[in-house]
């Protein structure tokens, strides 16, 4: 029996790398459970924590290390905050938590089947099959020769595969190559089994040209760090590693001279170093503030939920104390810094760092027991998902890079494992059973939801009645609440009902609590106007142009709001810095600027 419930969790595991993580339909876009695929994948996730607890029924008794007690502290650190005073999101802030917790279980029920190193290295594989599968997804998108009738093989200029980032794509085809040269290391059999070198050298070939047809910094820097630091444990003088390096240049290569060689597929166009350049100081400008903001809420930060809110009431301060800050970032709705830690520490001040301390720590003392060479291959293979975490938000885009992250960390263990036994394992079953048909109905509920939000969306977002439908939108609460306020709105500007556009302010002054967005701005400002509280509409159109001083195409309303109310001088100021950051939105504004009641439309 043991042995069937440990091939049952390999099989569902690698049912979950092989066709769930692959998965696509229609959808309204943006992160977590908004992305089908991650629907997916929880359901496969949650059936294999229920598989782990049927393992400790059986054996009557739980496996667990002193890493995972450390690691369970650390995460214990993580979730403090959100019953902290200040935790006024307290709600949407849940979402995160049960993320880390499934990933923590995960991680546990790994531990409960105590893997041999060979199956350490098979989990390896199951992983670099999904990243092969999704890779050829990728070659697909890129040269064209999918079908046209289905989205996800349609064309693409960055082939982004099914995650819909081009970074997220470029950082786990940097992982797949990582795993490749590090099997080529550590499996004394890849020699002798064909299937596996073919699957290493087509992962190496195809995610190299990808690498290159991503334009992506992250993956970039990803790609080279993962093979530098394991370049001393290379014999060149070994053919698989010739092989190796010869469909890896291949790759390469091909990547680097399709664009020119093949116009007619219309690839990408080849980012300049300056736009590159200029992601990065971006980034580095976004934790500057980010740490400020920390800074000035040490101990309890700003509250889980808050950031978008805070960052963006902290950029119209520096911009009104005339400090510089960068119009990319004063244009733009920013809703994460770029950084997982940084959000963490920002939002739950002291109790996090100590958190990320205690699990940086865990994992040295993990990799400590092993020689230093050995230290680095284990590092290179986690660093394209931990690095690419430090400059964007992967987990919350792909649930495949948390597993993956947390699958490459169980490898790295080798910690002694204890054993508590338990007298009374029937509860193991029930906890077994529910953890799985919780979470099945839990994401069908969920995907229902999502398929009603992008069915409207496909009205041009005017067939309210699907939305009644939607009783509690859950995880999906940004896009549902903004769509019923955008039907209270409509109702209310259309109808004069007063009770419609009350109901629109109260919901949206709640909105703006966890999303600042321009359009929810305007919004108000149109119902102000349409009460025929004057008072109002002139406060919210002020608020709008302190909070958002360099304009774009979400809140360019704003300049002619300023002119409506009368307020010439501070629209003109606003059109003046937008000459220097924007011309060509510059000039679209200034072509339109007689026009009145823009704020309308």
């Amino acid at each position: 029996m043991k042995i069937k419930l440990k091939s049952i969790f390999i099989y569902m595991l690698t049912a979950y790398f092989l066709f769930g993580i692959h998965y696509y339909s229609s959808n309204v876009g943006g992160r977590g459970l908004y992305l089908p695929y991650n629907i997916i994948g929880w359901v496969f996730i949650s059936i294999l924590i229920g598989i782990s607890f049927f393992k400790i029924y059986i054996d009557k008794q739980f496996v667990y290390s002193k890493i995972q007690i450390l690691i369970f502290i650390g995460c214990l650190f993580l979730v403090l905050p959100i019953f902290y005073q200040n935790n006024e999101l307290q709600s949407y802030s849940i979402y995160p938590m049960v993320f880390l917790g499934g990933g923590f279980l995960f991680f546990s029920s790994l531990l409960q089947f105590n893997f041999s190193k060979i199956d350490k290295l098979n989990l390896l594989y199951i992983i670099l099959i999904g990243i092969g599968v999704e890779s050829i997804i990728g070659i697909v998108q890129y040269y064209g020769i999918g079908f046209d009738n289905y989205f996800i093989f349609q064309k693409k200029p960055l082939p982004y595969g099914t995650f819909q980032q081009r970074n997220v794509m470029a950082s786990f085809m940097a992982t797949g190559t990582g795993i490749c040269l590090f099997l080529l290391n550590k499996d004394q059999l890849i020699t002798t089994l064909k299937p596996k070198r073919i699957l290493i050298y087509t992962v190496t070939l195809f995610s190299s040209i990808l690498i290159i047809a991503l334009q992506s910094n992250t993956g970039l820097i990803a790609f080279l760090i993962v093979i530098l630091f394991q370049i001393h444990k290379i014999k060149i003088q070994n053919n698989i590693y010739k092989n190796f390096f010869l469909f890896m240049i291949s790759g390469l290569l091909i990547g680097y001279l399709s664009p020119q060689i093949m116009p007619k597929l219309d690839l990408a166009k080849t980012r300049s170093s300056v736009e590159r350049i200029n992601s990065g100081s971006i980034r580095f400008e976004l934790y500057d503030i980010t740490l400020d903001l920390w800074k000035e809420n040490l101990i309890s930060g700003i509250g889980y939920s808050n950031f978008s809110k805070k960052f963006r009431e902290e950029i119209a301060s520096r911009n009104k104390n005339k400090k510089d800050v960068n119009p990319s970032i004063l244009s733009q709705h920013w809703g994460h810094p770029h950084n997982e830690i940084l959000l963490w520490v920002s939002e739950g001040g002291v109790s996090p760092l100590i958190g990320f301390i205690i699990l940086l720590l865990s994992y040295l003392m993990m990799i400590s027991r092993y020689k230093i060479k050995e230290n680095i291959l284990l590092i290179a293979i986690l660093f394209p998902i931990f690095f690419h975490n430090q400059l964007e938000f992967p987990f919350r885009i792909s649930l495949a890079h948390w597993i993956v992250f947390l699958i490459i960390i169980y490898v790295s263990h080798n910690e002694k494992l204890l054993k508590y036994k338990l007298k009374n394992v029937k509860g193991m079953i029930i906890i077994g059973s529910i953890i799985p048909i919780v979470c099945l109905f839990y994401m069908i509920a969920t995907f229902q939801k999502l398929k009603i939000l992008d069915q409207f969306e496909k009205s041009d977002m005017k067939d309210y009645k699907l939305l009644l439908d939607i009783e509690n939108p859950g995880p999906l609460h940004i896009k549902y609440d903004n769509y019923i306020l955008k039907g209270l709105l409509d109702l209310g500007t259309k109808t004069n009902d007063k009770n419609a556009l009350n109901m629109y302010l109260n919901k949206a002054d709640n909105f703006i609590k966890r999303s600042p967005n321009p359009h929810i701005y305007k919004g108000m400002a149109q119902a102000y106007r349409s009460l025929g509280d004057k008072d109002g509409m002139v406060n919210i159109i002020n608020e709008s142009a302190y909070l958002f001083p360099i304009l774009s195409t979400n809140s360019n309303w704003v300049y002619f709001a300023l002119k409506e109310i009368g307020n010439d001088s501070k629209a003109k100021q606003l059109l003046e810095k937008l000459k220097i950051h924007d011309p060509v939105l510059y000039k679209k504004i200034n072509n339109y600027h007689l026009l009145k009641n823009k704020i309308l439309e």
